[in-house]
C-alpha cells in the first residue's frame, strides 16, 4: 500500500478509537450490568461494520492511486490503459512476467524485418546502448480515416444478423373517414456480417521496453496507423470473401447521372449529382470520401477569375461540397468517390484493438527480442446499400456530358 496511504489510514484508526472509548463511556453510564454488556455488543457491531467498509474503501483507492487513476470513474483510454499494462511487466520488475501474461493493439501483416537497431537511422539513434529515446524520434502519420465517420456499436458474437434494405412499395397518403389506409411495405432481406480478425506482428529488442515513453509512442502512434490503414482498406474495399469484410465500395450503388447535363463538367459536379441521388431516396450525404490525389485537384480547382471553387469548412483546411465534408484518404483508389449516408451502416466490434507481447517465440529468449501482436475483430453492416453512392470521376463527368 502507498505508504502515505499508510499513516493516513493509522491516523484514522487512532481517532477512531478515540471516539469509541468516549462512545463506550457515554453509552454504559448509568446503567446496570446486563444492560452494560447490551449496549457494548450493539457499539462492537456497529463500528466493526464502519470499519469493514472503510477498510474496503481503503484498498479500492489504493487500487486506483498503484493504477494512476485519480477518480473510480476516470475515462479509459488506449494510451493509458496500454502505460500501465506495459509499466507493470518492466523489465526491472522481472521481464519474465510477460511470459505469462499476454496484453493488448495491431499491424498490417507482411513479410517485413525486425525492428532493430540496424533498421533504424543512425543518424537518429547511434545505439541502444545509454540512449535515452525521446518520444517523437518517428514521427506520427497523419490521415483522416474511416470509422470515425461511421457508427460503431459491439456485438459478443462470431457473426451479426441484420435487415438489410432493397426497396420498398406502396406509400402514406392522406385518408378520408372510413376509408381503407394505403399499404406501405418495406423490402427487407436478412443478411449476416461475419466477425473478420485483422492482425499484424512486429519484434523490437527488449532493451526498448526498458524506455516506457518511446515504446509507448512507437506503438500508438505508429502500430495504430498501420492497424487503421489496413482496416480503412478493409472498410472501404473488403470484397466479403474469405476473410474479408464486405466493404462499403463492394456494396454501394453505383452513380447515375439521370437527366442530369453539365457542360465541361467537373468533380464538383458529379459529387453535387451524386448527393442528389442519395436525396431523391430521402437520404442525408453526410461524408464524402476521395483519394488525396483527387481531393488535392479539388482544393487548387479554380474558376475563370482565379477564385476557388471548393468553399473551406471555416478553421481548418477541410473543403466541403455544398457543407458536406470531403474525407481524403489514401485507401481509396485514385480517380474513386463515395457520397455516404453513413447512418445506414454499422461498425460492430467483438474484440478492440489489443496487444500482446511475446518473448517465446523463435529465437526470441536468445536475442532478446520481443514479439509484439497486435489484432482486433470487427464486423461491418451495411443496412442500405443504396444510401452509399460510388463511381469514377472519369465515368460520372462523361455520363454527365453525354447527350
Amino acid at each position: 500500500m502507498n505508504t502515505e496511504l499508510e499513516e493516513s489510514v493509522a491516523k484514522l484508526k487512532t481517532d477512531i478509537d478515540s471516539q469509541i472509548d468516549l462512545s463506550v463511556k457515554k453509552s454504559i453510564e448509568g446503567l446496570n450490568i446486563d444492560d452494560q454488556k447490551v449496549a457494548l455488543k450493539n457499539l462492537t457491531d456497529e463500528y466493526k461494520d464502519k470499519f469493514e467498509k472503510m477498510q474496503k474503501s481503503v484498498i479500492e483507492l489504493d487500487g486506483r492511486i498503484q493504477r494512476g487513476e485519480s477518480r473510480k470513474d476516470s475515462p479509459a483510454t488506449f494510451h493509458g490503459e496500454l502505460s500501465k499494462a506495459i509499466t507493470a511487466l518492466r523489465p526491472e520488475d522481472g521481464i519474465s512476467k510477460y511470459r505469462k501474461t499476454p496484453l493488448s493493439l495491431h499491424i498490417q501483416e507482411k513479410a517485413v524485418g525486425d525492428f532493430n537497431a540496424a533498421n533504424i537511422s543512425q543518424s537518429l539513434v547511434p545505439s541502444f546502448g545509454g540512449v535515452d529515446m525521446r518520444p517523437g524520434v518517428i514521427a506520427p502519420l497523419f490521415d483522416n480515416h474511416i470509422r470515425p465517420y461511421l457508427p460503431q456499436n459491439t456485438t459478443t458474437k462470431d457473426a451479426i444478423w441484420y435487415p438489410r434494405e432493397t426497396g420498398k412499395e406502396g406509400g402514406f397518403a392522406p385518408v378520408a373517414m372510413g376509408a381503407t389506409k394505403p399499404q406501405f411495405d418495406l423490402d427487407l432481406v436478412t443478411e449476416q456480417a461475419i466477425v473478420r480478425k485483422i492482425a499484424g506482428y512486429m519484434r523490437i529488442p527488449e532493451e526498448m521496453i526498458e524506455d516506457i515513453p518511446y515504446l509507448l509512442n512507437y506503438i500508438t502512434q505508429r502500430g495504430l496507423e498501420e492497424y487503421r490503414n489496413k482496416e480503412d482498406e478493409q472498410l472501404l474495399y473488403g470484397s466479403g470473401s474469405g476473410v474479408n469484410l464486405s466493404g462499403l465500395f463492394t456494396l454501394a450503388t453505383a452513380f447515375a447521372a439521370g437527366t442530369q447535363r453539365v457542360t465541361n463538367a467537373n468533380n464538383y459536379d458529379v459529387l453535387v449529382v451524386a448527393k442528389q441521388q442519395l436525396r431523391a431516396g430521402n437520404l442525408t450525404p453526410t461524408a464524402i470520401m476521395v483519394n488525396p490525389q483527387d481531393y488535392t485537384g479539388m482544393r487548387l480547382a479554380k474558376g475563370s477569375d482565379g477564385h476557388y471553387i471548393f468553399p473551406v469548412i471555416p478553421g481548418t483546411d477541410r473543403i466541403t461540397c455544398d457543407g458536406t465534408v470531403i474525407i481524403d484518404n489514401n485507401r481509396v483508389t485514385i480517380g474513386d468517390f463515395l457520397v455516404a449516408d453513413t447512418r445506414s451502416c454499422e461498425i460492430a466490434d467483438r474484440k478492440g484493438i489489443e496487444v500482446r507481447l511475446f518473448d517465446q517465440d523463435r529465437d526470441n529468449a536468445i536475442v532478446n527480442m520481443v514479439t509484439i501482436v497486435i489484432e482486433a475483430r470487427l464486423a461491418l453492416a451495411v443496412f442500405r446499400p443504396t444510401a452509399f453512392i460510388k463511381g469514377t470521376f472519369t465515368a460520372a463527368k462523361a455520363a454527365l456530358i453525354a447527350a
